[in-house]
């Protein structure tokens, strides 16, 4: 049976309220994009907080070809990410800071998201994902996204600075829907 491979017409960044655009975007992925947010609380007793987040969507989906059976689907990308935390406070004072990393695929247009990853803390991983999804799904409802957060927050002693640190990059590529498809036999009337 043929094996199609189709791929979003569309991409969308930043994609969330809040959110600023990742690097490289483009129909298939985006380039390793980093967010991080660093704070210095000042002595004495400062307080300090910053938070950066970056997003990105895929959605339209190439159409399936006409006059061809879907046998099954397969959603297909390859992501990686890393994160780093520094947190330093002071002996009277705190630090505090979050790293995280998610990915999300909808099948209904985004009304609804199920979690491929969510990432938090300090990490280094990746994967390429390989997700069945039923032969009879609507392709056209199909969308992906991903979604970086760092946070991070300081309050100073009375003597000594605190500083925290957060830091999260991630890339993610090769998004596609992969079909295998049948012919459709026509009938053949007999007179």
């Amino acid at each position: 049976m043929p094996v199609r491979t189709l791929i979003p017409t569309s991409n969308t960044t930043p994609d969330q309220g809040g959110t600023l655009a990742v690097t490289g975007n483009s129909n298939t992925g985006h380039a390793s994009t980093n967010a991080a947010a660093n704070v210095t609380a000042l002595a004495p007793s400062g307080a300090n907080s910053a938070d950066q987040a970056k997003s990105c969507r895929w959605s339209s989906f190439q159409s399936p070809p006409v006059g061809e059976q879907i046998a099954s689907i397969r959603l297909k990308f390859t992501w990686a990410a890393q994160s780093t935390i520094v947190e330093t406070p002071a002996a009277d004072g705190s630090a505090d800071a979050n790293a995280t990393f998610v990915i999300e695929y909808s099948l209904n247009n985004g009304s609804s998201w199920t979690a491929v990853t969510s990432q938090s803390g300090v990490f280094n991983t990746g994967a390429s994902e390989n997700i069945a999804l039923t032969a009879s799904q609507n392709i056209s409802q199909v969308q992906v996204r991903d979604r970086m957060d760092t946070e991070a927050d300081a309050v100073a002693g009375t003597v000594d600075n605190s500083v925290a640190q957060a830091s999260v990059t991630a890339e993610i590529s090769s998004i596609q829907l992969e079909l295998t498809t049948a012919f459709i036999v026509p009938p053949v009337l007999i007179t």
